[in-house]
């Protein structure tokens, strides 16, 4: 199993519904793009964060999609099914990704905590810096300098660790959806699946990343073009169409294949296809 198998048979795969999962990837990608459309003011930047959190399923789309597919129904891909499936499906699939984004920020809160506990001075001058951040005193202050550099430092270590973590849950909703594995059980299982196996997927995104980077300039020359609100619309709406045709499909189609694969599943891709 290396990248070039996965993309490979994932593009066999993709053959007579890629347009469909191009459009399921349109939905879910226009979906998430709602919580950095809204101002930046704390009001609206704590509700940012909540519909964030409560979309954190949404990407089970894929999964149902690529499931489809992999086990032979390519019939049974539907747009609006696999796109809003999270939504149809919320009270099922919510509990269980919420947990993996627990998981996923762990890092930021447990060194949250610890800075918190260890370093309360500090905390109290970096509040006062974030509430007047023109404060000639305290940007001046050799003090703020070396805590701000911590953060960022911690920062940085953290989310590496988020990454990481990311990584060996991206499995959690294939168990859900395969096997029927719930919360800690599928987190548990996707950990466990991924062992060995983290340097590949990092493999099969940097694949994508050239492709990531020329639709992140075309979205950003958009924005250029307006350089106001509106051209931030557009180029959050241009990047979701790029990720949506040129990356999603053929991506998480490939890691379909590479959960496949792992539990040494037959793939069926000719039943109930209508080829």
């Amino acid at each position: 199993m290396n990248t070039y198998s996965l993309r490979a048979l994932a593009t066999s795969l993709l053959q007579n519904v890629r347009l469909k999962f191009i459009y399921i990837a349109l939905i879910i990608g226009l979906i998430n793009v709602i919580p950095g459309l809204l101002p930046g003011t704390s009001q609206y930047m704590i509700l940012s964060v909540v519909i964030a959190v409560l979309l954190c399923a949404s990407h089970h789309g894929y999964v149902t999609a690529s499931l489809k597919i992999l086990t032979g129904h390519k019939n049974d891909v539907s747009e609006v099914e696999d796109g809003f499936v999270f939504i149809r499906r919320f009270f099922d699939l919510f509990p269980t990704y919420f947990l993996a984004l627990i998981a996923s920020y762990l890092p930021f809160l447990i060194a949250g905590v610890a800075f918190f506990l260890f370093n309360k001075s500090g905390v109290t001058l970096l509040i006062s810096f974030i509430k007047n951040p023109q404060s000639s005193v305290l940007s001046k202050s050799a003090d703020l300098t070396d805590i701000l550099l911590l953060v960022w430092g911690v920062a940085v270590v953290c989310y590496i660790f988020k990454i990481y973590i990311d990584l060996k849950l991206k499995m959690t909703g294939y168990f859900l959806e395969f096997k029927g594995y719930k919360g800690f059980k599928a987190l548990k299982a996707s950990w466990k699946m991924m062992k060995g196996k983290i340097g590949l997927l990092i493999r099969l995104y940097l694949s994508f990343a050239l492709t990531y980077v020329v639709s992140l300039f075309i979205s950003s020359m958009a924005y250029s073009f307006f350089n106001n609100e509106v051209g931030l619309i557009f180029s959050v709406i241009i990047m979701a169409l790029c990720e949506a045709y040129f990356i999603e499909p053929l991506l998480e189609m490939s890691i379909g294949v590479m959960f496949m694969q792992s539990l040494q599943v037959t793939i069926t891709p000719n039943e109930n296809s209508g080829m």
